[in-house]
């Protein structure tokens, strides 16, 4: 099957089955395979939903608890010194340029004075995901950047994770264990990830040709008991620049 897309990919859908997409107005990008939902409250934008399509009715893959931040970007300041923002920080704006696209802005992140744009897009059976960064306070730097995680996920039923380790591997105790492996490498083999429950499921992939580092992750966060699903990306100049835009 020849594939077009390209970028950061989330795939929803019932387990295999293909999606066309079908727009909604707001903050809701929908699938007939699914739909995403953003909310920003207080000037914070957050993940609702992330719903695919079942035999009558949808499965909801974000639990009901605080929640986990779409972005985390790695700074350094002028004494080579790590902090760490949030998309939890500053000050956030949705917006709906097209039907078929949400953008997600924050501005004055501190430290390092972050403004960060994510474009999401409906494409085909998913997703595509596109993140814009810069640390506009002199002396600060990039490092790397985590984008998108999902989470925290909803674990009813008999919910595995799914990583191309080997010959690939499942694991069913998404909060006793953390996949967290570096592509391209032998025990991260492909660059996706993916979790389901036997009838449906998230792929998320990054759809590149040119061996990029990164890192996926799923399972349980280190600070927190819940479970969710991302990518690192090491971001090339690494503390040496102060603007980054994902090259796939």
């Amino acid at each position: 099957m020849q594939r077009t897309c390209w970028g950061v990919v989330l795939v929803l859908g019932t387990c295999g089955l293909g999606a066309a997409v079908a727009a909604e107005p707001g903050s809701v990008l929908t699938a007939s395979g699914g739909r995403v939902k953003f909310e920003s409250s207080a000037g914070t934008v957050t993940l609702a939903q992330l719903d695919p399509v079942l035999a009558g009715g949808r499965r909801g893959w974000i639990a009901a608890a605080e929640p986990v931040p779409i972005w985390t970007v790695t700074l350094l300041d002028a004494q080579r010194k790590k902090h760490v923002v949030t998309a939890r920080m500053g000050a956030a704006t949705i917006s709906t340029p097209a039907a078929d696209r949400t953008v997600l802005e924050w501005t004055g992140v501190r430290p390092g004075n972050v403004h960060v744009v994510a474009t999401i897009t409906a494409k085909g059976a998913g997703l595509q995901w596109e993140l814009d960064v810069e640390a506009t306070a002199p002396g600060y730097t990039l490092w790397d950047i985590v984008y998108p995680e999902i989470g925290p996920l909803a674990l009813e039923g008999a919910v595995h994770s799914i990583a191309p380790y080997g010959w690939g591997v499942l694991h069913d105790n998404l909060l006793g264990y953390r996949h967290d492996r570096v592509y391209p490498s032998a025990a991260q083999a492909m660059p996706f990830i993916a979790v389901a429950d036997g009838k449906a499921g998230l792929y998320l992939g990054v759809h590149e040709r040119q061996g990029y580092a990164l890192s996926f992750f799923v399972g349980k966060r280190p600070d927190r008991n819940v479970a969710s699903i991302g990518v690192r990306h090491d971001i090339e100049g690494m503390g040496l620049v102060q603007h980054y835009r994902l090259p796939y």
